[in-house]
């Protein structure tokens, strides 16, 4: 009877291929294994369990029609090929089979569900990453990945089905979406799984300066886009009309005119401003 095809290590092979090339492959003697064996379990008196078209059990779901014959993929593998099966972390393109239970062809008992992310706490860290962000949400066992926007996590636990541990990575500030991978797929993009990151003022020198403005300020941080227009810099409220980042961790602005006063220097990448801190402080007089 004809064999099922099987998609193992990100390469779809049909099993018959698989054969003649490699001799008995696992992904084929699986399949293969598979299907006789919901034959036999429906056949205990060996003389086979038939449709009224005269097809044994297992190849009901033998349509050469991929929708009916192998069902809702699980995901892609690496090459684009699909996969809706996982066994020992090696991903295969397997036949459905017949369930008897179902009336209709299944690749495996209940329905399998999607990760889902519900929520990220905290919400926020810096543009240099090293924060760690516990994710909370459902499906979440045996993840394969987890990003904050198109960036992998620096590393991350598992804790169970409804909880991981990720560290964030490095990356330009910005709100972005936390994702986690697992073989049933990527969880689905919503505002509860946002995470925003922050660029970060460290240090301003001179730390003041003259009301009348003009002074010229070296910002040490994180998070900076170079040039002249890329971070915006305000000293408190007012924005500085002169900026040039020379790197993501350095930069200078001009001091605007301003009431004597001491205020918060911030850096806005991305329209996320850095937060206010002790050392961003400048002195008007």
């Amino acid at each position: 009877m004809p064999a099922p095809g099987a998609c193992k290590n990100g390469a779809v092979r049909k099993a018959g291929v698989e054969i003649a090339r490699r001799g008995a492959g696992r992904g084929a003697l699986q399949g293969g294994l598979s299907h006789e064996h919901n034959e036999s379990i429906t056949d205990p008196e060996l003389n086979a369990w038939y449709a009224q078209n005269g097809q044994e059990n297992g190849d009901k779901c033998r349509t050469f029609n991929e929708a009916t014959e192998f069902g809702t993929p699980l995901g892609t593998a690496p090459d684009g090929s699909r996969y809706n099966q996982v066994i020992d972390s090696d991903l295969y393109w397997y036949q459905q089979e017949w369930s008897n239970e179902g009336l209709q062809c299944k690749q495996r008992l209940g329905s399998v569900q999607g990760p889902t992310v519900t929520k990220v706490v905290p919400k926020t860290g810096p543009a240099t990453g090293g924060t760690s962000v516990t994710i909370t949400g459902a499906g979440l066992a045996g993840a394969t990945a987890v990003k904050f926007g198109g960036t992998s996590a620096t590393k991350f636990t598992v804790n169970s089905s409804t909880s991981i541990t990720a560290t964030s990575p490095p990356a330009a500030p910005g709100v972005v979406d936390v994702t986690v991978t697992t073989p049933a797929g990527t969880s689905t993009l919503s505002l509860k799984d946002h995470f925003k990151i922050t660029p970060l003022v460290d240090s301003v020198s001179p730390s003041s300066g003259p009301s009348a403005g003009g002074t010229t300020v070296t910002i040490t941080g994180s998070g900076f886009t170079l040039g002249a227009s890329g971070t915006i810099i305000k000293f408190g409220a007012t924005v500085s009309k002169s900026v040039n980042c020379t790197s993501s961790e350095h930069g200078t602005a001009v001091s605007p005119q301003h009431e004597a006063a001491t205020g918060d220097v911030t850096a806005r990448v991305n329209k996320v401003p850095s937060p206010k801190t002790s050392a961003d402080q400048f002195k008007f007089v």
